[in-house]
């Protein structure tokens, strides 16, 4: 174990750092405590690896976390540590690659890279001295942001009165066209509860964040994809850092859009045309991935507007090799003749202005372009052609 506290908002240590570093008028408490272990031995015996200290390597680094001189932003923004600073500044590095972010001047910028993330650490001694090490990411990705403290639950049976059984008992699931769902926030679960039971035997009427059904929706599910156009500047920065396995999965499929992430977050320049078909392409397939990966939707069809319909075929599978579209065509959305797009499978269509229905042909084919059919996608598949067959 290696730690280090300093109370440097105490009035003598106040009086001192002032005298001694004037530039560094804001002091600041610290306590920090580090459990290391060698990297081989916590591996051999499976233990959760929160990032590597590399105090000889001189491999590049993804960002630099320098301090405690006034520029660190570490200093900024808990003040200076005096002897604990220079830990101060190694857990900050920790926390960030934990999080897959990489903190600057402003916001947090999230990193989309699928390999691991690096950060020199350069810390600065009063007469001085300095010293440095590597921070790499482990196998543990925590999110910056965590989520709110809300539950959601959801009960289904083949009547009322069933219905009102499993949520008596607290049976989340089951089967049938009755149904119920909520969003529960913490410490109000009994009373969420309650009102549940209210609303399934007819006493009172679904609201307040219940939602109730006798019977299952009619029509069908599609996900729609933006065009170009509606990209900004920090658009999805909030959700890439409560959610940092998702944006590494997207990267993981298509690497180019990795880069889209440098240019959304780590550039103060207005996003050109180039710039905005790139950041619209990461953050489409972003919520493509939450849709149903995380949520578990199953569309029924997929559409788009104008180069919406080629973030549709990729999010659904029926094309690979995202990174030469978004580099080498700026007219992405018109790859494909205006008729009716038939997927390389054969499988269904993307209906031409991007607002006709996807639709069923004939029956799939053998899968072409697909990587092999190895690659398992946000919903089980293991190839494009099983993929569209949930989706057509």
């Amino acid at each position: 174990m290696v730690g280090a506290v300093d109370l440097s908002c105490e009035p003598v240590h106040r009086r001192a750092l002032a005298a001694l570093r004037p530039d560094l008028d804001t002091p600041g408490d610290a306590a920090v405590v580090l459990v290391l272990r060698r990297a081989e031995c916590a591996e051999a015996a499976g233990e959760p690896i929160h990032a590597i200290l590399d105090l000889s390597s001189a491999t590049g680094a993804e960002f630099t976390i320098a301090g405690p001189q006034g520029a660190s932003p570490v200093t900024r923004r808990f003040g200076h540590a005096h002897a604990a600073s220079g830990l101060l500044h190694v857990a900050a590095a920790v926390v960030a690659c934990r999080g897959r972010m990489k903190p600057g001047e402003g916001a947090a910028q999230p990193w989309l890279d699928s390999g691991r993330l690096r950060a020199r650490v350069r810390v600065e001694a009063l007469g001085g001295a300095t010293d440095g090490l590597l921070v790499e990411s482990g196998d543990v990705y925590e999110p910056v942001i965590l989520p709110p403290a809300t539950r959601l639950r959801w009960f289904a049976a083949a009547d009322r009165a069933e219905l009102c059984v499993r949520i008596r008992r607290g049976e989340d699931g089951g089967q049938g066209p009755v149904r119920l769902a909520f969003a529960c926030p913490a410490g109000k679960e009994a009373e969420t509860l309650s009102r549940a039971v209210s609303v399934a035997e007819g006493r009172e009427v679904a609201a307040g964040g219940i939602h109730f059904g006798e019977r299952p929706l009619g029509g069908g599910l599609a996900l729609v994809f933006t065009g170009a156009a509606a990209a900004y500047e920090g658009m999805g920065r909030e959700l890439f850092l409560s959610m940092p396995d998702v944006g590494r999965g997207v990267t993981a499929r298509f690497p180019i859009l990795a880069h889209a992430a440098e240019r959304l977050y780590g550039s103060t320049e207005p996003l050109d045309a180039m710039a905005q078909l790139q950041t619209c392409a990461l953050i489409c397939q972003t919520h493509a991935e939450v849709s149903r990966g995380v949520l578990g939707l199953r569309p029924d069809a997929v559409m788009g507007l104008s180069s919406g319909e080629t973030n549709a075929l990729f999010a659904g599978g029926g094309v690979v090799g995202h990174g030469r579209h978004v580099r080498g065509d700026r007219r992405v959305g018109h790859l494909w003749p205006p008729s009716d797009r038939r997927l390389p499978c054969g499988r269904a269509i993307l209906g031409a202005g991007g607002c006709r229905r996807l639709a069923q042909l004939a029956p799939a084919g053998p899968d072409r372009g697909g990587g092999g059919g190895t690659g398992r996608s946000a919903t089980g598949c293991r190839s494009p052609s099983s993929m569209l067959r949930r989706i057509a």
